[in-house]
């Protein structure tokens, strides 16, 4: 429990940090046109969370039984959430702009259609770690995910504040892409069954 406490508390800080930081670093404005875009795709983020609920009593009765039947479930998820994230991704990574324009205004397209077209990849990138995370879980280990967490947050922080210092709002975009790609990658590699023993 006290793993998973740390994950809740540092997990959101991660999310939000950068509108404080736009917030601080550039203008009112800039958070405007970063945060329209990002909680648009954060919205995405309901299709592989509900698929990762399923999940988990499938992962946690596997690990409690003592049997690794639950990485015969770990790819089909992973091919299904791909599938279901990826055309959305394409949509938003085609038609930003316009979607943009036509919801809210052209100017403001013009200034934020880079930035959904960015977060609509690290939201593809969020959905497909769903499935390794719940897995760690499922398994008990809470505490490498809360680990991972507090390691990724001062590298993020610091990545941070250089690309928006250098970019601007579109930095914190990238830096956001960058940590959750990361992210993904290496709960991917620790959530591997050859990797079991080592986790």
């Amino acid at each position: 429990g006290g793993w998973i406490s740390v994950s809740n508390i540092v997990s959101p800080l991660m999310n939000y940090i950068d509108r404080f930081l736009l917030g601080i670093m550039l203008s009112a404005a800039a958070v405007t046109y970063y945060v329209t875009p990002q909680e648009l795709v954060l919205r995405l983020g309901i299709v592989p969370s509900a698929v990762a609920t399923v999940l988990f009593p499938i992962f946690a009765r596997h690990a409690a039984s003592g049997e690794d039947r639950g990485s015969a479930h770990f790819w089909r998820p992973t091919l299904l959430i791909f599938a279901m994230m990826l055309p959305l991704t394409i949509v938003l990574l085609l038609f930003a702009e316009p979607l943009l324009a036509l919801w809210i205004s052209p100017g403001f397209a013009d200034r934020s259609a880079g930035i959904l077209q960015i977060m609509a990849v690290a939201a593809l990138a969020s959905g497909l770690a769903q499935v390794p995370f719940t897995l760690l879980q499922g398994r008990g280990r809470a505490d490498i995910t809360a680990k991972l967490h507090l390691i990724e947050f001062p590298l993020y922080l610091g990545l941070l504040y250089l690309l928006v210092m250098q970019y601007g709002a579109i930095g914190a975009a990238w830096a956001w892409l960058g940590r959750i790609l990361a992210d993904m990658l290496v709960l991917y590699f620790l959530a591997m069954p050859a990797n079991k023993s080592k986790s």
